[in-house]
């Protein structure tokens, strides 16, 4: 865990924690990812979203969670919301695994258009979500909003937070072994959340053309990395440096 200075905790494998709401905030949990892309006609295992639950359940039992707030993507898309024979759908088991808690949605590009689907179900679904100082959104709503909602959040003291670039860092041991692992990304009035399914891949901080969208709100001197290996959340440093010591190792090698 990784406690910021303005009521914000960072947890593996994906949440952020605001200690005085008793709030747990995630991003991008694609839920029913598998079965939507079998509905688009891709051909492809059955697999539920068990791994997805045990990373949220994981930081329900560390920390003590009232709310879960989630920053867009809670499904993948319609076929979320569809059951199999004896088997719930899967968002309503998803539902029953945050059974007692609050659950507020900031939609996602995946699953706008699903409010009423959603409301039925008890889920309260907000444009953008208030916590403390910070505001939830999405992170789809354009370059322009989003650098003057992080000058808002740095007016008040706290962070824009935000889903959608799936942030991660690919690491590289010199030796030929590499690995792309979830990262938070965050500067002054900003923190960028990892995909909490660990069917997304992410969008690698160390390519200029990964990261453009993010470093378009704010730059990659501001931006800090902290990367998740395994129940860890470790403190890379600033994504100017961290590039630049790379390209260093490259040329030296």
């Amino acid at each position: 865990m990784i406690a910021l200075a303005d009521d914000l905790a960072l947890l593996a494998p994906g949440g952020a924690y605001v200690p005085s709401a008793r709030a747990l905030i995630v991003a991008d949990l694609h839920a029913g990812y598998v079965q939507t892309l079998q509905k688009r006609g891709y051909t492809l295992p059955a697999q539920g979203d068990e791994a997805m639950h045990a990373r949220l359940g994981a930081m329900i039992a560390r920390v003590d969670v009232a709310r879960v707030i989630v920053a867009g993507d809670l499904v993948h898309g319609r076929p979320a919301f569809l059951s199999r024979a004896g088997e719930r759908s899967p968002l309503d088991a998803l539902l029953a695994a945050l059974e007692g808690r609050a659950l507020t949605v900031v939609p996602g590009n995946h699953d706008r258009g699903s409010d009423d689907l959603l409301a039925r179900r008890g889920v309260t679904v907000s444009e953008a979500c208030a916590v403390g100082a910070h505001v939830v959104m999405h992170g789809d709503e354009g370059v322009d909003r989003l650098r003057g909602e992080r000058a808002l959040a740095i007016a008040r003291g706290g962070r824009l937070v935000l889903g959608h670039y799936h942030p991660a860092l690919s690491l590289d041991d010199g030796a030929g072994a590499r690995a792309r692992v979830p990262a938070f990304a965050y500067a002054p009035g900003l923190l960028c959340m990892p995909a909490l399914t660990p069917l997304a891949r992410g969008a690698d901080l160390m390519r200029l053309d990964h990261a453009e969208e993010l470093t378009a709100i704010a730059t990659a001197n501001e931006l800090d990395v902290a990367v998740i290996v395994g129940a860890e959340v470790i403190r890379v440093g600033r994504l100017s440096k961290v590039r630049a010591a790379r390209r260093g190792a490259r040329d030296a090698g």
